[in-house]
């Protein structure tokens, strides 16, 4: 009987291990699913967010090869008038919430919204990154919100130049980024995309959106440009 104990002891202890070691397995196992559908999640995310970007990534360059854009920059042709119902036209029909002309020293001189109460025109850009960039010659893309509408936007802008090579001005599209989270609001899985401050400027869940990752809100040091790149929010 003595010899009983602890063999009795061994065999519970044992059958305790295993269980242990089962628990274990079945519990990496829940983890790895996890993780494969977070990763098939996240490609899934980042697809269709760049799908619905590129769409619009070569329209200002398209854009700016336009007459009527060239035109009201160096007056070569065409009136203001006639840029604002082009503009607006390309913007209705390509679904991109502003297309606007900026001359080079970013006063917006001809736009899609010239008859919103939000209308870019005569406001001056010079302080958006996106305008800094495109106006030394390259493609620029930039998220805020907007100074003027209040509405969140991801920009693409892209120089515009004369028959001389010459850089006259810049001309951006803004995109609706409500109008892309639209499409993803019924996901069940949340997803959200950070800019390099780690404020979440897209997600599916509306109460993360202008969110810092950091739990006590801080951000780190910025320019003024920066800042206003939430139009005063404070993220």
């Amino acid at each position: 009987m003595k010899r009983l104990v602890p063999l009795v002891l061994v065999i519970c202890v044992l059958a305790g291990l295993m269980y242990l070691a089962g628990a274990w397995a079945g519990y990496r196992a829940v983890l790895a699913r996890l993780d494969v559908r977070g990763d098939a999640a996240l490609t899934l995310a980042v697809d269709r967010l760049q799908n619905q970007l590129e769409g619009y990534r070569y329209l200002p360059s398209v854009m700016a090869r336009h007459p009527l854009v060239a035109g009201v920059l160096d007056g070569s042709g065409g009136s203001v008038a006639e840029a604002n119902r082009m503009l607006l036209r390309v913007a209705d029909t390509s679904g991109a919430l502003d297309i606007y002309v900026m001359d080079a020293e970013g006063t917006t001189i001809a736009s899609s919204n010239w008859r919103m109460d939000r209308s870019f025109m005569g406001q001056n850009f010079a302080w958006r990154p996106y305008f800094r960039e495109a106006v030394l010659g390259r493609l620029a893309y930039y998220h805020a919100v907007g100074a003027m509408s209040g509405q969140r936007g991801f920009y693409f802008a892209h120089p515009v130049r004369n028959a001389r090579d010459q850089i006259t001005g810049v001309i951006a599209v803004k995109l609706d980024l409500e109008k892309i989270e639209s499409a993803w609001r019924g996901d069940p899985t949340s997803a959200f995309f950070t800019d390099a401050r780690g404020v979440i400027f897209l997600s599916n869940r509306d109460a993360l959106v202008l969110r810092t990752l950091d739990p006590q809100g801080a951000l780190p040091p910025v320019t003024e440009a920066d800042r206003r790149q939430y139009a005063d929010l404070e993220p």
